[in-house]
């Protein structure tokens, strides 16, 4: 398949990424555990990790209201929550729930969040925010596949979906998917490249292997964002790869994908740079781009946030110093969850990483993430 690239000849893009700037900026909230964070309108969702259930609840905030937990089951990873426009108004909540959670790939660019395609059994539920009730998506849960990472636009909802119950390779590598919400009828949309996946010494794919998949997905109108990435070899040596792709839509019919931006780590040590997120908001499309060089002093790992709309006119808003984990925006409001500077990791043998490299076994464990917000996020 050959992706376009789109000419940058107005304001169409916003990359965050590590840049020396100052700005005005707000903590939301303290994490235990890196989290995906998701905003729309004036919701912001989050998940919150709690060290004694060793479980992640799901977080809101509406407006300028105290941040409270959400009426919902907890998940044993992070929630791949996606916030969106429900149907007559108002704002949804679209995410995943798996017999069999996902793996964290640890070691690679985006181990801090799991590693969505691993997961098995998943199914799709909304959660709405006037009724407080939540339901499962039937319309787009099918019997012999696993749907993740969805993302709600009015009556349509976007998702990835792998066939769990094929052979070989056709069980690992997910797809991606639009269907009206309610009436089902999917359509699948273009996807990135399949990468390469480790295999035994029968030459059978590894369970919790990942070789492409994505790792954010945003439905707005007529577009839809998504992060993909995928495993490969450079010369021997491995190679994490990342890709902003937008898709073009007309309804459920996908027009045309074009590649905005990519990056590359690779290498025993993992040198280079990886993107993080990838959300829509008013025209623009919103990533990160972090530097992924460990080897260096922690002074030159502190990331800030710059947005790049077009290559002359740049808006920058600082970050809290630390990793980039996740990044959204709404309204040209900014929110990002970092970690401290080179500090991020998974302890022993604990479930899940840690922003700090501590344990995250003990209930005094530190809250080091912060969930911040970076407001006027806007071009100049």
């Amino acid at each position: 398949m050959r992706l376009a690239v789109p000419a940058l000849g107005a304001a169409t893009i916003a990359v965050l990424t590590a840049a020396p700037a100052a700005g005005a900026q707000s903590t939301i909230a303290e994490l235990r555990a890196p989290a995906k964070v998701t905003a729309y309108g004036s919701v912001i969702a989050w998940s919150e990790y709690e060290p004694a259930s060793r479980e992640f609840h799901l977080m809101v905030r509406e407006g300028g209201e105290q941040p409270r937990r959400v009426a919902v089951g907890p998940r044993r990873v992070p929630f791949d929550v996606d916030a969106g426009r429900r149907e007559g108004g108002g704002t949804v909540l679209a995410y995943s729930r798996c017999r069999r959670e996902p793996a964290y790939r640890f070691g690679a660019a985006e181990a801090m969040l799991p590693n969505w395609s691993t997961g098995r059994g998943c199914d799709l539920y909304l959660y709405d925010l006037e009724s407080g009730r939540e339901r499962r998506i039937r319309s787009v849960s099918a019997r012999d596949a696993s749907e993740f990472m969805p993302s709600v636009d009015g009556d349509r909802i976007a998702f990835a979906r792998v066939f769990e119950r094929r052979r070989g390779t056709a069980a690992h590598v997910p797809g991606l998917f639009l269907a009206f919400l309610e009436r089902g009828g999917s359509r699948r949309m273009h996807s990135g490249p399949r990468g390469v996946y480790e295999r035994d010494r029968r030459g059978r794919i590894e369970s919790g292997s990942a070789g492409a998949g994505p790792s954010a997905l945003d439905l707005r109108g007529r577009r839809a964002a998504v992060l993909w990435e995928w495993r490969d070899e450079n010369r021997g040596s491995p190679c994490q790869r990342s890709a902003v792709l937008v898709e073009l839509l007309r309804g459920l019919r996908p027009v045309r994908q074009s590649r905005f931006d990519r990056a590359a780590e690779c290498g025993e040590t993992g040198e280079g740079q990886t993107l993080v997120s990838a959300t829509i908001d008013r025209g623009d499309v919103v990533y990160g781009r972090r530097r992924s060089i460990f080897d260096v002093p922690p002074a030159e790992t502190v990331h800030l946030l710059q947005a790049n709309y077009h290559p002359r006119a740049r808006a920058r808003s600082s970050a809290s110093p630390g990793d980039i984990v996740s990044v959204t925006r709404s309204r040209r409001t900014g929110f990002a969850v970092t970690t401290p500077a080179s500090a991020g990791g998974r302890f022993g043998d604990d479930p899940v990483p840690t922003c700090s490299g501590a344990s995250t076994r003990e209930e005094t464990h530190p809250p080091d993430c912060r969930l911040t917000e970076l407001p006027n996020l806007l071009p100049r």
